[in-house]
């Protein structure tokens, strides 16, 4: 424990991290770490869960005006995030890493913003507050993380022309595929939905800033539901039955509800 503080102390020099100032980890997900992993392989079947880091920028710009320290995670990263800002420190692509402050920066976070990488287990086991972006299977989702806000990817149909709706995304039977039977709700392949005639469409910038800004106000005891938006909550956690009810504590965004009430019919 002495020797992840020291590590952090130094680090935090290097950063110029405010003693009282409260850091937010963040990463995004990119082919770069299984090229490297594995470069005589294949994985661009998992392209569909990629997304660029630049997704981030107005969430990182905004919560830095709120005096938040803003940290980018991970080990090996495609892109680089273009920003001059003494509160926002690019950790992956610095000489820093190490697998202590992979585990240690994130213990120190407010919370986590996280398209559910690897690093997810460290923020689960240290019951860190998470915003999962660009979350895609729902069918999958479980709500034991307290204190936890995710978005969702939408799945265009192209056939028809129309989002599929929260419904047929849970419906085990929804176009189930030739290859392993499984439904559009939990495709695990790029040419899934492609042959499905199905696009994956990523969270946007102004989605991400708005679930980060929601958690920063619910961290607070800021976030105020109305009427509204405790009814569409209900509503959405009604479409998985008994078996995940309704939480104040896990929500899917309130604002990204708002804005695609559609995808409840």
């Amino acid at each position: 424990l002495s020797r992840c503080y020291n590590e952090f102390e130094n680090l935090k020099k290097t950063m110029n991290i405010k003693s009282d100032q409260p850091i937010i980890t963040f990463c995004n997900r990119d082919e770069a770490y299984k090229q490297y992993q594995m470069p005589n392989i294949d994985s661009s079947y998992h392209n569909y869960r990629n997304f660029s880091v630049q997704d981030f920028e107005l969430a990182i710009r905004n919560m830095i005006k709120k005096k938040y320290f803003v940290i980018r995670m991970g080990n090996i990263t495609k892109n680089k995030i273009e920003m001059n800002d003494k509160n926002f420190f690019d950790y992956s692509k610095s000489d820093y890493i190490s697998p202590l402050m992979d585990v240690y920066l994130i213990h120190k976070s407010k919370f986590f913003i996280n398209p559910e990488t690897g690093l997810i287990a460290v923020a689960m086991f240290m019951h860190k507050p998470i915003v999962y972006v660009n979350s895609l299977h729902l069918m999958l989702h479980r709500t034991y993380i307290r204190n936890s806000l995710f978005i969702p990817k939408k799945l265009f149909n192209l056939e028809t022309n129309k989002y599929l709706t929260f419904s047929q995304m849970l419906n085990p039977n929804f176009k189930k595929n030739k290859r392993d039977g499984k439904p559009a709700g939990l495709y695990l392949r790029s040419d899934d939905y492609r042959d499905a005639n199905i696009k994956v469409i990523n969270n946007t910038k102004e989605e991400i800033n708005n679930v980060v800004e929601e958690m920063h106000l619910y961290l607070n005891r800021k976030l105020e539901l109305n009427y509204e938006d405790l009814k569409l909550q209900k509503e959405f956690w009604s479409k998985y039955g008994n078996e995940f009810p309704s939480s104040d504590k896990h929500m899917i965004s309130p604002s990204f509800l708002k804005a695609n009430s559609y995808l409840l019919e």
